[in-house]
Order: structure tokens, then C-alpha cells, then sequence
């Protein structure tokens, strides 16, 4: 059995940067690890050389003396796998493209950030959130046939039970075999199923962790770039009250409209799924425990939120505010048309804002 162990090492490297107050310099502390008993010495220890591109693999066996080795925490382990996702290639490559889009457009970090935030999640997220809506369209336009024949069925089982010809115990499950050998032709005749509707969730999330990584990289960890200079622009990157993206907002001003634009998204969404939603079909248990999870997540990032970099923050407030923007242009049929969403029978109508005040109110 091997154990795994944390190498405590203590680096030091440390950054000079110009501010409003002069030449200043900044020292950057971090750990690494990898360690198995089964091994004579250190693996492998990652460490920042001055003026290098990258990092280096260095024989652990160069520093043993400085090394404490011992049982890893809860928080080296999760801070051993934000390294890790840190260097990975999906990371790296959108850490390039932020870049490459602060560079061509001459715009500050702050701009850049929200430039980088509506057109990446227009051109990479949108798409499929376009393809989780014709999946639900399709799945609403066939229900009804699923209902009508699971009715049917259920009469003709209530009729066998009267005439004793099947048991009351085994009425659920019959009728339930019924249900799913029948859902499941439908689904296949018209090239649809519930379970493509999570394409969307496994998508977004690795892309809103794959930036949030990459501005984490740009805003506090220069080590990670090939450039650590342009880590440098960040302390006078931002705008009004929080010119240092590095740190986190000093007056909470952006963590308040992270949380106002993201519980906007949420809320939204909600609210127009439940206006567009037929009368025959009702709200799944995985939809109502997913908005709980949402919810509960909201409280999460809000926690983070204050003690993050103000450039991750601005990327998350953006985020959320383009994804409502994107859930209110669906909502008008025109634009679902040019989507390629396939029209409902009862095809919702654009979100109504007097219905949708007087719902928040009552959910007040």
C-alpha cells in the first residue's frame, strides 16, 4: 500500500512592479509536492527560476535538507489539485487566449476581462445552451403522446385489477415497464432523451472553472505563466475603486454585483422556464433539486467571492450577466426560430416583464 505525502518546502521569488507609489516588490511564497515511500528521496519538486518561461522538474534529492516531509492536509491536497488544474493544457491555452485578446484590442485588464467573458461564452457556452433548449422543446412536444398512452394503459390495468386478472401489487410496476418501453420507442423516433439535457451542465462548469483558473493564474500566480510580466499589469489593471485585480474588493462593491448578476441569471431562468412551461407538464425532481442546488451554490461563490482576486470576480459578475442576456433572447420565438429550436405547440411568448415583476414580489 503507498501512502501519499506532502513535501513542505518553502520557495520564495520575488516580483518588482511599478505603482502609483514607486517601484515596489512583491513576494510570492508556494509549496510543492510529490512524495512515496516507496521511493528513495523526493519525485519531483516544482520551482520558479528568475527569468524563466516555465517550469522545471528539479532532482528532489538537490534539496533534501530544506524538505520536511509529512502527512498531507485537506487543504495541501485541494491546493495540490488547483496546481494541477492550474498547469493543465485546456488552462494554459485559455490563459494564451486572454492574452492574445488583451494585446490586439489595446483595452485595459478590466475591459478585457468582460470583452474576453461575452464573446468566448457566446461563441464556446451558447451553442449549447441553443441545443439544450431544442432538446427540451422536443421532449415537451412529444410528453403529451407519453401521457395519453400512459393513461390509456393505466385504465386498461385498472380494468384487469377489477376483474382480478392482475394483481394490485404489480399494477406500478406493469404500468411502469409500460411507461419506459413506450417513452423509449418515442424518444428514438424523434432522436431525443431526457439524458442529453446534462451536455450543457458537464460543459459549462469545466469552462467556467478552465477561466476562472486562467484569471486566478493571471491575477496570483505568475509562476504558472510563460510571461510572468504580464502578471505586473494586473496590480494597475482595474478601474475606479478597484484598480489591483490581484486583490480582493476592499469595499465588497464587486462581490455585491457578482451576487445581484448571478442570482439575476438564476432567478431569470426560473422564472421564464416556468412561464414557458405547458399546463400537461410539471417541474421534474432533478429540475427542483437542481435549482436548489444552485441556489446553494450561489451562497458558495458569494463566501469566495470576497476573497478572491477582483479579476476572477469580474469574470463571474460577467459570466452571469451574459447568461441572462443569452436566456432573454431565447424567450423570443424569432430568435428561437434562427436558433434552430423547433416551435412547441403552445410556442412560448417573450418573457413578460409584469408578470415577472409581480412573481419576484410574491417570492419576496
Amino acid at each position: 500500500m503507498s501512502y501519499r505525502y506532502f513535501v513542505k518546502l518553502s520557495l520564495v521569488h520575488n516580483y518588482n512592479f511599478f505603482s502609483a507609489s514607486g517601484l515596489q516588490t512583491r513576494s510570492v511564497h508556494y509549496l510543492s509536492l510529490k512524495c512515496n515511500p516507496s521511493t528513495a528521496g523526493v519525485l519531483s519538486v516544482r520551482k520558479r527560476q528568475s527569468g524563466a518561461g516555465c517550469i522545471q522538474q528539479l532532482n528532489g534529492s538537490q534539496l533534501t535538507n530544506s524538505l520536511t516531509i509529512r502527512h498531507a492536509s485537506f487543504g495541501e491536497r485541494l491546493t495540490s489539485i488547483s496546481e494541477s488544474i492550474a498547469l493543465s493544457w485546456p488552462v494554459q491555452k485559455c490563459t494564451d487566449s486572454l492574452i492574445w485578446v488583451h494585446e490586439a484590442s489595446g483595452l485595459p485588464w478590466w475591459l478585457s476581462i468582460i470583452v474576453s467573458t461575452v464573446v468566448f461564452r457566446s461563441a464556446i457556452v451558447f451553442p449549447f445552451m441553443c441545443y439544450d433548449r431544442r432538446i427540451m422543446h422536443k421532449l415537451i412536444n412529444v410528453g403529451p403522446e407519453i401521457t395519453s398512452y400512459t393513461d390509456k394503459v393505466a385504465e386498461e390495468l385498472k380494468k384487469l385489477v377489477q376483474n382480478g386478472q392482475l394483481k394490485k401489487e404489480k399494477f406500478r410496476a406493469t404500468l411502469f415497464r409500460a411507461y419506459k418501453k413506450k417513452s423509449t420507442q418515442i424518444y428514438l423516433d424523434n432522436n431525443v432523451h431526457p439524458g442529453q439535457r446534462v451536455v450543457l451542465i458537464f460543459f459549462q462548469f469545466p469552462f467556467w472553472i478552465t477561466m476562472s483558473s486562467s484569471l486566478n493564474n493571471l491575477c496570483v500566480r505568475p509562476y504558472f505563466l510563460n510571461d510572468p510580466l504580464v502578471h505586473n499589469q494586473f496590480f494597475t489593471g482595474g478601474a475606479a475603486w478597484f484598480k489591483d485585480l490581484t486583490i480582493a474588493d476592499p469595499y465588497y462593491v464587486m462581490p455585491v454585483l457578482f451576487f445581484v448578476s448571478i442570482f439575476s441569471s438564476i432567478k431569470f431562468t426560473e422564472l421564464i422556464k416556468n412561464q414557458n412551461r405547458p399546463m400537461n407538464v410539471t417541474e421534474t425532481k432533478f429540475e427542483r433539486y437542481f435549482m436548489y442546488f444552485l441556489k446553494g451554490w450561489l451562497l458558495v461563490l458569494l463566501g469566495l467571492s470576497t476573497v478572491t482576486p477582483s479579476g476572477c470576480v469580474l469574470y463571474w459578475a460577467t459570466s452571469a450577466a451574459c447568461g441572462t442576456l443569452h436566456h432573454y433572447f431565447l424567450s423570443f420565438p424569432k430568435f428561437r426560430r434562427i436558433c434552430r429550436i423547433p416551435a412547441l405547440k403552445n410556442d412560448p411568448k417573450p418573457l413578460d416583464w409584469k408578470r415577472l415583476i409581480a412573481s419576484i414580489d410574491k417570492s419576496k
